[in-house]
């Protein structure tokens, strides 16, 4: 039986956690020139939350972030 392809990605995002990582989803239709700028100013978003990614890593806590 296949596994769908959407709980196949949740469960690598798992997995990636368990090893420490944290995860930043960002779908292709947001790096296409329409939309490139738009994503690279949300970027100072994301850095805004390095911070709190940081504190929740040396809390032990896994990180699953999610950009649609």
């Amino acid at each position: 039986m296949r596994i769908p392809m959407r709980l196949a990605w949740r469960e690598s995002l798992r997995q990636l956690a368990k090893m420490g990582w944290h995860c930043i989803t960002v779908w292709e239709c947001e790096l296409k020139p329409a939309k490139r700028e738009e994503t690279l100013e949300s970027r100072k978003w994301l850095n805004a939350l390095k911070h709190k990614i940081v504190a929740a890593k040396e809390r032990g806590e896994a990180v699953f972030l999610t950009v649609k």
